[in-house]
């Protein structure tokens, strides 16, 4: 279909604008996370919320419609977008209510399983071949049970609450040619990926993604005398979470993506979320990206 030049009415193409964003993205397989009142946040995308047919990106200040939400968002052609929307339309709205409460109520009561420690092969590689991270590190971070492979090869990185029960897991793959980021099935988005320091500290420092918190520990060894955590992506309602359970921290380091949504991540935190806390920004140098290729050029 991609390529394929088709007229659409106007019926049809109201009946695509105003088709559900929910039940587009559950057809496309992308995992949702509940807000309550309708709302849904899409996972890994800086605050990207959807209700009904419509979406807010808080990273960005972007909103739209069904049809907008797939050309820019999921990066669909305009056929392919029409078509996916229109055959959204046509399940009844009920059917579509009934279909989602039973998804959420499943996922909620799903509990992550952690792979088992068994093999480890393919992410030590990856880790320090590909990505430069020390092996020190690695198998630090494997013997305090924050590392994990699983059947498919990926690196899982177990998102913990503060009594230490696994909430979730942020997943990254580890073939280079075909790149995967995720979170593992049943993961409460709340909980982030967290290196508790040895003796409490009222800082903490905050990342996108894992790797790039362990190549920030080579980087800067002092950073592990403070709680280090990782997002999984721009959602700072993870960062929230862990400031409501750790409320001896007051001082917030933003060693995030050194690019335009991460700032307005920051922003958007800062203007709305931010009370009692100093926070300040630290981002790789130049026009360096993230820590993790900040480690990997300075190695070179």
């Amino acid at each position: 279909m991609r390529g394929e030049i088709r007229i659409y009415t106007k019926e049809q193409k109201k009946r695509a604008r105003q088709s559900n964003l929910v039940e587009l993205c559950e057809r496309q397989g992308i995992t949702l996370q509940t807000e309550g009142n309708d709302n849904y946040r899409v996972p890994n995308y800086g605050g990207l919320i959807i209700k009904d047919n419509f979406y807010y990106w808080n990273a960005t200040g972007e909103q739209g419609s069904a049809i907008d939400f797939c050309m820019k968002i999921l990066g669909m052609p305009f056929v392919d977008a029409m078509e996916a929307l229109l055959k959204c339309s046509e399940i009844n709205a009920d059917q579509q209510y009934v279909t989602r409460q039973r998804r959420v109520k499943a996922k909620q009561e799903k509990k992550v399983e952690l792979p088992s420690e068994a093999t480890i092969g393919a992410i030590v590689v990856y880790l320090t071949k590909h990505r430069k991270i020390p092996m020190k590190i690695v198998r630090e971070m494997i013997d305090r049970k924050l590392l994990y492979q699983d059947e498919h090869a990926n690196c899982v990185f177990p998102c913990y609450d503060k009594i230490g029960e696994a909430r979730g897991a942020i997943i990254r793959g580890t073939n280079k040619d075909k790149i995967y980021k995720g979170k593992a099935e049943g993961s409460d988005g709340k909980f982030g990926w967290v290196i508790r320091p040895v003796n409490s500290s009222s800082k903490v420092i905050v990342f996108e993604a894992p790797i790039d918190a362990m190549s920030f520990l080579h980087l800067y060894p002092k950073a592990r005398s403070h709680y280090i955590i990782a997002l999984g992506g721009l959602g700072m309602e993870t960062l929230e979470a862990f400031l409501e359970e750790n409320r001896e921290v007051t001082e917030i380091w933003m060693a995030l993506d050194n690019d335009e949504p991460a700032r307005k991540a920051i922003a958007g935190f800062i203007e709305t979320k931010v009370v009692g806390y100093s926070v300040h920004e630290f981002y790789p140098t130049g026009d360096i990206k993230d820590w993790n290729e900040q480690l990997v050029r300075q190695g070179a």
